[in-house]
């Protein structure tokens, strides 16, 4: 990962610098004084690439003052170049907000490659370059208080830094992944033998079905026999059964017709006696044949007559109605123009009562119009005072955010000035004691500090103090004055509405009450002169005229009506008498062809019953042949049960014997499929063996630790002019509780010219070209390895520790090492240092956020 430009925005000191452009730079200083954020832009590397820098949260990283923050870093690995943007946001009381992208560039453009969520985007940024956080802090970044991380480890944790730089647990993935395989096919052998052992267990029974079958098939077979024999039996019992069923229908058939003919019999007999009333009757009709014709004459002359007299009857109704639908008419017309009268008079008794409430309603209208006069300049005075209190706030929050600032000023020079009081005040960069002119220049000037900031903290909280007194006056002010408005504005409101609505209706009805009074006087003179219905009244009259001249009588018509009513009987009784005449022949006739058919059917019924005796006689053998047919389908029935049971079982045993021989078929393909799967756990096993911590891992350590043994033995001979040198040496460590073996420790010997001695006893000078010689070597390691492309190197601390000579060895170190690393970036404060590169990145901080300068 080598770091070409950089973007900041609101990350700890930094506000918002100017870019950082990295690209051409191969060994660089970061210079500037403690505190000014130098440290700070390696962190903005840290955090954009794995989101850690040396801050617990967040949060922490964010300025002072500010709610966001944004890293933007263009970086190349792999040949390829690519841009990362991490931003985060601070929220009040809950968690921040974070994002992530990534982007790689092609085709002259920077294309998406970010994941669903951060956290895939940070595994695809980490498998890009191979490593983590913690990898880099231990190999290519020394970070200030920690360069001594990897030495002052554990044995067994530096074993596992090692293993993780030289990117070893990918095989522990291997061994895992070969495990889970082993105890796959564990699992799958378990399955096969218990589904073996169960399915042997239905093999073995294959001889028992086979013995069974037979049986079953040889039973199979008398049953058929004995129903073959029963349905034979069946068959010429039910033919028999059929002809006496057949002798048993002739039987019901004659009985059938002989209940018709008995019935035929009564019926010809009624109609016999019907024939001979209606003769009788006929011959006494023709005995008043005079009477009759005389009356019935009476009836037709009285019917024209009443035919003429009802044309008139009913020309008098036509009239008669005519003449009482125009006197409704009148009527009507009369009662409408008195009702339309009598509402005209109670219409203007009430509009009288409006029209005389105009004049008050006009002065009313003049009270509403100088109230909106006075609401209008409430509101003017209102809208003066809030801009006012408006001010008031604004200065207020002026005054507050510069008293957080000054509180937070006068605490740090407050922990400061404390700091200075203790004896042991050493500088804390380069961890020297200060002397007592440094401490008094530096109580003095923060004493000064500390006074000029108190002075103006207190005179803001007094301006403060004033603000809130005029704001509190100027809100009760604008309170009371909204309050009023608002109590005249609901007034107004109220009654505005209904005093608009009361003029336009007492208006409106002083032009109403003019216009009833007019038309209540054309009403009375249309009912005085009785100038109206004037075409219903002419009709009236012509009416009563055609009256007049009509000749109809009611009462004689009413007694040509009752006339008519009783000789209406003689109508049916002419009816009658013709009849009479024309059927007596008729009447004769069918009395002789009735008593012919009467004598015919006597005789049928005669011979059907001498019939039904023959055939009953046939019939006494039935019972006792429909008894027996009774127990032969009895038999028949249980034969088909036991023949339907037999072959379901003889089908089910021979299921039974083809399911054997398919588990069978089944069981031999397992077996093979064990024989696999054996074969595949012992070959997973031996993997998980090969790839785990004592197999390849194993040897790749071992020949990894002398090549960081002499890189790091070249460097330390470089920084101590060959007075100090170390061994790596791996020991057993505890015994691992999961594989029962012990594991591996990598111990550090440290040797000078007085003997072998541990690495804690060396001084801090000693210990840091210890732990510097070890690191270059760890880097140069991983920056060699194809698959970790991290030629770079950053160094945070150092140079304070060391004396001129060991200053002098650690530059000719890295100017030693500066091509086997492609960018070298070094922190430091001391002039005599920053003037040795060729290029010096200054930091400086200001009022607004600290920036810094590229010197070449």
């Amino acid at each position: 990962m080598i770091p070409i430009n950089l973007s900041i925005k609101n990350f700890m000191c930094y506000r918002e610098p100017p870019v950082l452009n990295l690209e051409s730079i191969q060994v660089a200083c970061l210079s500037g004084k403690n505190g000014h954020g130098k440290s700070a832009l390696l962190d903005a590397i840290t955090w954009a690439i794995w989101g850690q820098a040396r801050t617990k949260t967040q949060d922490e990283l964010i300025h002072q003052g500010q709610a966001d923050m944004v890293v933007d870093l263009e970086f190349s690995a792999r040949g390829q170049i690519y841009k990362i943007s991490r931003r985060h946001s601070r929220k009040r009381g809950k968690q921040g907000a974070s994002s992530l992208e990534l982007q790689v560039f092609s085709e002259a453009k920077f294309v998406p490659m970010t994941g669903n969520t951060i956290r895939e985007t940070e595994t695809i940024v980490k498998a890009l370059l191979n490593m983590d956080y913690d990898t880099f802090v231990n190999t290519a970044f020394l970070v200030q208080g920690k360069a001594d991380l990897f030495s002052s480890s554990t044995p067994a944790k530096r074993k596992e830094t090692l293993a993780e730089v030289l990117g070893l647990s990918y095989y522990d993935s291997l061994a895992a992944k070969s495990r889970e395989f082993a105890r796959e096919q564990d699992r799958l052998i378990a399955s096969i033998d218990s589904t073996v052992a169960f399915q042997s267990e239905e093999v073995d029974k294959r001889g028992l079905y086979q013995a069974d079958l037979s049986k079953a098939e040889d039973n199979l077979a008398n049953t058929e026999n004995s129903l073959r024999l029963a349905l034979s039996e069946k068959s010429v019992i039910e033919s028999k059964i059929d002809k006496l069923k057949l002798t048993e229908s002739l039987i019901e058939t004659n009985r059938s017709r002989a209940n018709s003919a008995k019935t035929e019999l009564q019926q010809l007999q009624k109609s016999l006696d019907d024939f001979q009333a209606e003769l009788v009757e006929a011959e006494k009709l023709k005995g008043k044949e005079s009477e009759i014709s005389n009356r019935h004459s009476e009836l037709q002359e009285a019917l024209s007559e009443e035919k003429l007299i009802s044309k008139e009857a009913s020309k008098h109704k036509t009239i008669s109605h005519d003449a009482i639908k125009l006197e409704q008419s009148i009527d009507i017309e009369t009662t409408r123009l008195r009702e339309r009268v009598q509402s005209t008079e109670q219409q203007l008794n009430d509009l009288s009562v409006l029209s005389a409430s105009l004049p008050k309603l006009h002065k009313d209208v003049v009270h509403i119009d100088q109230q909106k006069a006075d609401l209008k300049k409430l509101i003017s005075r209102s809208e003066e005072l809030g801009k006012s209190i408006s001010v008031l706030e604004t200065r207020s929050a002026v005054l507050d955010n510069e008293n957080s600032a000054l509180k937070q000023t006068m605490d740090e020079t407050r922990q400061k000035y404390d700091y200075l009081q203790s004896e042991a005040a050493v500088c804390p960069v380069c961890s020297e004691a200060l002397g007592s002119t440094k401490i008094e220049k530096l109580r003095l000037e923060y004493e000064v500090s500390g006074a000029q900031a108190k002075a103006t903290y207190l005179e803001n909280q007094n301006q403060m103090t004033q603000v809130k007194k005029e704001m509190s006056s100027g809100q009760d002010k604008l309170s009371q004055i909204n309050e009023h408005a608002a109590r005249l504005h609901t007034e107004i409101s109220g009654k505005e509405e209904s005093l608009s609505r009361n003029v336009a209706n007492a208006e409106s009805a002083t032009v109403k009450s003019q216009q009833l009074r007019t038309e209540k006087s054309s009403l009375r003179d249309r009912l005085l002169s009785d100038s109206f219905c004037a075409s219903e009244k002419d009709g009236l009259a012509k009416i009563n005229r055609d009256l007049n001249s009509l000749k109809y009588q009611p009462e004689k018509h009413e007694c040509l009506i009752k006339l008519i009513e009783s000789l209406r009987p003689y109508e049916a009784s002419m009816r009658q008498l013709n009849h009479a005449k024309t059927s007596a022949n008729k009447l004769n006739e069918s009395i002789k062809q009735s008593t012919a058919l009467f004598e015919r059917r006597s005789n049928e019924i005669k011979h059907a019953n001498q019939e039904i005796v023959g055939l009953e006689k046939a019939l006494v053998e039935l019972p006792e042949i429909v008894r027996r047919s009774g127990e032969i389908s009895g038999q028949v029935e249980e034969l088909e049960k036991q023949r339907s049971h037999l072959s379901e079982e003889t089908g089910r045993l021979r299921e039974r014997l083809d399911h054997c021989k398919r588990i069978k078929a089944q069981i031999n393909k397992q077996m093979k499929a064990r024989n696999l799967a054996e074969k595949d756990r012992l070959t997973f096993n031996d993997l998980a063996g090969a790839f785990g911590r004592n197999g390849i891992q194993a040897m790749i350590i071992e020949t990894a630790i002398p090549q960081i043994q002499d890189e790091a033995n070249e460097m330390l001979f470089r920084l101590t002019d060959g007075s100090l040198s170390l061994r790596f040496d791996l020991t057993e460590g505890r015994i691992d509780h999961n594989t029962g073996n012990p594991s591996e420790q990598l111990e550090i010997r440290v040797s000078d010219e007085m003997g072998t001695r541990s690495y804690e006893t060396f001084s801090g000078g000693e210990s840091f070209r210890i732990n510097f010689a070890i690191r270059i070597a760890l880097s140069k390691l991983l920056a060699n390895r194809s698959g970790a492309p991290l030629p770079i190197l950053f160094i945070d601390e150092g140079f304070g520790s060391q004396d001129e000579i060991g200053q002098d060895r650690l530059k000719e170190a890295i100017n030693f090492i500066r091509n086997d690393f492609e960018k070298i970036l070094v922190i430091t404060h001391i002039e005599e240092i920053k003037d040795s590169f060729p290029t010096r990145i200054e930091v400086e901080k200001t009022p607004s956020g600290s920036t810094y300068t590229l010197v070449s």
